[in-house]
């Protein structure tokens, strides 16, 4: 006879409520509470419903682990919405624990490079050693960030709402800077975070005296950003150029491809604070500091009296990427919302040029609030 599941799920959160209780303990468990789920043939929502109270638990680790479990069970079809509040609750306390570990450690870091000359990664190690007799509950923290981090990323890219709420709480995009190139999962959950939700851009051809308004969702990388534009604009003929694939433009919306699909760029994509005073783009290689790159994030590009805008020319040379979307679960989109008329376009080029400097100084770009 197999285990019950609902006994399975209530004591794996009361060991996530034992301070002392260790992954090796929860792991069996959580492979016994899903095998037992399926083999009961268990709605994923009721499953869901039945792990979330561990998330709660003091155990940060234990109560991390159920957090990935939950978040399988959202992938195989489960409401995240029920499960936001706590998993983001879990991440929060990770993230902070992760933050004073991380701050100590590059205070114990730079303390060894001025005294043995460098720091190694086996430097890290050992303090991670030390630390987890001086501060066990920022060690726990740290790991905890491996598991809420895996399952933050699986139910924010699903609710895109929760997700600019969760950008915009104090502390949370700092923390994550903090630790991006310290910790793995900081990373992707930042990456994540930057993605736009119904955010209005202003694109601007000033070779062509066109302009639109766009509106951007789910867009993680600008290689992704540029197809989508690309197939927003010149698909549908309201720009020249090079239209890309259907093949490009599917895997760019997170449709399945059955292999690697080259794209080829478009446009040049330009910073608003590339243009010349005289209301024109250089051509060519000219002005290359104020390209937005597709290397970068839609959050990379510069606002301009608090509007993302972005500046098309023609490519100055080929470029070609294969670049699946970034998370498989969130929906991108970018959508024209409006065209403007050629006088909008040269009043929206008079007020970019009027904050250009007449010198070789280069223009500053306006502080993004994110």
């Amino acid at each position: 006879m197999s285990p019950d599941p609902a006994q399975l799920a209530q004591h794996l959160t009361a060991l996530a409520a034992q301070d002392q209780a260790t992954l090796s303990e929860a792991q069996p468990l959580v492979q016994a509470f899903w095998q037992a789920a399926q083999d009961a043939s268990l709605p994923p929502d009721t499953a869901l419903a039945w792990l979330l109270p561990g998330l709660s638990g003091a155990n940060l680790e234990v109560a991390g682990l159920l957090g990935v479990a939950a978040g399988a069970l959202v992938e195989a079809g489960a409401d995240p919405e029920p499960g936001a509040e706590p998993l983001l609750h879990g991440l929060v306390r990770s993230l902070t624990g992760s933050v004073r570990l991380a701050e100590a450690y590059l205070d114990t870091q730079s303390a060894q490079a001025e005294s043995e000359g460098d720091a190694t990664g086996d430097g890290e190690a050992a303090w991670l050693q030390q630390a987890r007799a001086l501060a066990p509950d920022d060690v726990r923290a740290w790991h905890a960030l491996d598991l809420f981090g895996r399952a933050g990323v699986t139910f924010l890219s699903r609710l895109p709402e929760t997700r600019v709420a969760f950008r915009a709480k104090s502390g949370i995009l700092a923390a994550l800077d903090a630790l991006q190139d310290l910790h793995e999962w900081a990373d992707w959950l930042l990456k994540l975070l930057q993605a736009p939700y119904k955010e209005a851009m202003l694109v601007l051809h000033p070779g062509l005296g066109r302009g639109f308004w766009i509106e951007v969702s789910g867009v993680a990388d600008n290689f992704q950003l540029h197809t989508l534009l690309a197939g927003a604009l010149v698909t549908p003929g309201l720009l020249p150029g090079r239209a890309p694939s259907p093949a490009a433009l599917a895997e760019a919306l997170g449709e399945t491809t059955e292999e690697a699909v080259t794209h080829t760029g478009t446009f040049n994509l330009v910073n608003w604070f590339g243009l010349r005073p005289d209301g024109t783009l250089g051509g060519g290689m000219a002005a290359t500091s104020a390209w937005i790159w597709n290397e970068g994030v839609p959050a990379d590009i510069a606002l301009f009296e608090g509007e993302r805008v972005i500046l098309l020319t023609d490519p100055p040379y080929e470029r070609t990427w294969t670049a699946p979307p970034m998370f498989s679960a969130l929906r991108p989109e970018v959508r024209v919302t409006a065209q403007l008329s050629a006088a909008e376009v040269k009043a929206w080029l008079r007020r970019l040029a009027a904050r250009m400097p007449t010198s070789t100084k280069t223009a500053t770009p306006d502080t993004d609030a994110d």
